[in-house]
């Protein structure tokens, strides 16, 4: 997160928000695996959702996820959105609309 709010800042962009158009959703798992505990299974449908692909799908895995978020730029699942003017020329917050 804070590596995006960085981009974000060295781009001049006013915010981004996650795309996750045409994603196909992994009805059986959710981020936290297989755990069997009571107060899990009884929330689970409330539980977020994981995808079937890459990026959309928890690795649980350091090393691919250091490579993933730090070294490979950042795909087309992510949308910037262009930082907003004021008519006097300061800046205002952009508003990430989502669309999941």
């Amino acid at each position: 997160m804070c590596d995006l709010i960085n981009h974000c800042k060295l781009k001049k962009l006013g915010g981004f928000c996650p795309n996750a158009a045409g994603v196909k959703e992994n009805m059986d798992r959710n981020i936290f695996g297989d755990f069997s505990s009571g107060y899990l299974l009884r929330a689970k449908e409330r539980m977020p959702k994981q995808g079937m692909s890459q990026p959309w799908l928890q690795s649980h895995n350091v090393l691919m996820d250091y490579w993933r978020y730090k070294v490979m730029p950042y795909g087309k699942e992510l949308e910037f959105q262009p930082k907003l003017v004021n008519k006097d020329g300061g800046s205002k917050r952009s508003v990430a609309v989502s669309r999941l």
